[in-house]
């Protein structure tokens, strides 16, 4: 594989393994964590996401725009991801 498909892999995939790791050691065997911990867990999973994006061969204009686009798209799908998980695996529904 070439290193830009390796990098798009984990710019895309890290992140939510980065939150399923944060979740269940936050949740399991027992509950420590708040919710603004969870909002910074989701953040530095972002971040780590954002460093994967830095690194593909863009241009400056294009690594804007794409790291315009990642960041709110991001930030659902790991915040849907988090709902699921939790509701899934500990039985905390919303």
């Amino acid at each position: 594989m070439t290193r830009t498909i390796l990098t798009t892999l984990f710019t895309l995939f890290f992140p939510m393994v980065v939150t399923f790791i944060y979740l269940f050691f936050s949740r399991w065997p027992e509950r420590w964590f708040t919710g603004a911990s969870d909002w910074l867990a989701m953040s530095v999973a972002i971040l780590i996401g954002l460093i994967g994006l830095w690194a593909l061969p863009l241009k400056p204009w294009y690594r804007a725009l794409a790291t315009f686009l990642y960041v709110p798209a991001m930030g659902a799908l790991l915040a849907y991801f988090m709902l699921l998980l939790v509701c899934d695996m500990f039985g905390d529904c919303l």
